[in-house]
């Protein structure tokens, strides 16, 4: 859960806290704040929502706080309310607000239109889980639960019942970090250095005769297995790469053919883009890389000196 604290979004202090009791709680009441709005596109924008919300709430109604638990926004944010163990003003009857924390969604419920957002889906369910840890509690329920309202909408009302239910992320949902990509590049380069080290000590001189042998896939292949399999696959295939490169003094042709020919076709054309990036850069491989979408890398030679 992202909270953003009272202190964060720069909450008013409350006029007076009441206690829950922790044996009594029975859950969490899961409410919208019906108003479009709510739905800032700009995410600088929603702690500015939620304290409209308090005003309102302390101002015009009178009460103690902002009525909410806390309150999830559609960028999946959580907003600190009353917090977890105070009453809240929530739920539109006393027997609700003495045993249920309230969570509130930032926005509307329009027909055809995804309001809540898989990431606001995602807070609110967190938040629903943190409040019910307080007491072990597990009930969650929507506001028209308690009484005859439209909150929380629709979208969430089915949601609700159908057991808060995330979306399964897909491998082209979930971008990579700055994090990721430095990790990413640092195991590549380290795995490229393996490779270079492997290719050189196949030039070493042979001990018998002394002559100095070019390397050959096979002999790539023999000193891969006598490590016991140390090295990958892909330490195998810029190993052929770099072995191609340097017999044919002409610089990469196509990386993709070699891993192909090394059985190591799945890797993907982002990896092998990486991989030419990285030899190109440490000077293994002489050329302009031409990078294209529709095949794999291919290395324009330089001209001789």
């Amino acid at each position: 859960m992202r909270l953003v604290s009272r202190a964060d979004w720069g909450a008013r202090p409350p006029r007076s806290r009441t206690p829950l009791d922790r044996a009594a709680q029975l859950g969490t009441a899961v409410h919208y704040s019906a108003a479009d709005a709510d739905e800032q596109s700009d995410h600088a924008r929603c702690a500015i929502r939620v304290r409209a919300i308090q005003a309102f709430h302390m101002d015009a109604r009178g009460w103690a706080d902002i009525a909410y638990s806390y309150l999830a926004c559609k960028h999946g944010l959580v907003y600190e309310g009353r917090g977890r163990g105070v009453r809240t003003a929530a739920q539109g009857t006393t027997a609700g607000n003495d045993a249920w924390h309230a969570v509130c969604f930032l926005g509307d419920d329009t027909p055809a239109r995804d309001d809540v957002t898989d990431a606001g889906r995602e807070a609110v369910r967190d938040t629903v889980l943190h409040c019910n840890a307080w007491s072990d509690a597990t009930g969650v329920r929507p506001h028209s639960a308690f009484h005859a309202t439209a909150c929380p909408g629709d979208q969430l009302r089915d949601w609700v019942a159908a057991g808060m239910p995330l979306a399964t992320p897909k491998e082209d949902d979930m971008p990579l970090s700055a994090e990721d990509l430095k990790a990413i590049d640092q195991l590549v380069k380290a795995r490229v250095d393996a490779a270079v080290g492997l290719l050189i000590r196949g030039d070493d001189p042979d001990p018998a005769t002394g002559d100095t042998h070019p390397n050959s896939l096979q002999r790539v292949r023999a000193d891969i297995a006598s490590q016991s399999g140390a090295l990958s696959a892909l330490e195998m295939a810029v190993a052929a790469v770099l072995q191609q490169a340097r017999a044919n003094g002409s610089g990469l042709t196509s990386l993709g053919s070699q891993v192909a020919q090394l059985g190591t076709a799945g890797l993907s054309q982002e990896q092998i883009d990486l991989l030419a990036r990285l030899l190109h850069e440490r000077g293994v491989i002489a050329g302009s890389p031409t990078y294209t979408t529709a095949g794999p890398v291919r290395f324009v030679p330089e001209a001789p000196a």
